[in-house]
């Protein structure tokens, strides 16, 4: 039977043609002495080079794993004020106060256009803010229960005084 074609070998620099011989079949490497081995295997002598470049090669490769395992326990968890979380509260509950305020004027029966927009104005403002202050109240109470604190750039920012 004949050689079958390859389109491959046909393209200069495609697959690897190094291993393959004329006659298409994969080239047997001769195996030498290994460089890396402690021992070797003609002469019986003890190669203390490798063995020290082995073993500080599985010094870095530890040191290595453990920077790693500590990169993840080092990461800082995600913390927020307590005037941040007012505002994050305050700002996604603004769109349902809103929507609640239209409601509450449509309901109404509001007939001027200063009487309505200061029902919702009002009424918007006033939703969201309550509902962030409630929402500050419940978190401080659970802080209390667990033993928690908030960190101390919340009391700064609740300070009158100027911070040195």
């Amino acid at each position: 039977m004949g050689k079958f074609y390859d389109p491959i070998a046909g393209i200069p620099g495609a697959g690897n043609l190094d291993s393959m011989n004329q006659g298409g079949a994969p080239q047997q490497q001769q195996l030498g002495p290994q460089q890396d081995s402690f021992i070797n295997p003609i002469t019986g002598e003890i190669n203390y080079e490798a063995a020290q470049n082995s073993l500080t090669e599985g010094d870095r490769k530890r040191d290595q794993k453990e920077k790693e395992k500590k990169k993840f326990v080092e990461e800082k968890t995600y913390e927020e004020s307590k005037f941040r979380r007012f505002q994050i509260i305050f700002f996604l509950t603004l769109p349902a106060a809103l929507g609640a305020s239209v409601g509450v004027a449509a309901a109404a029966n509001v007939t001027t256009k200063v009487a309505g927009s200061l029902i919702m104005i009002f009424g918007t403002l006033g939703i969201s803010s309550a509902n962030a202050y409630q929402d500050m109240k419940k978190l401080d109470e659970h802080k209390k229960e667990h033993g928690t604190e908030w960190k101390d750039e919340d009391y700064d920012f609740y300070n009158l005084e100027e911070i040195d």
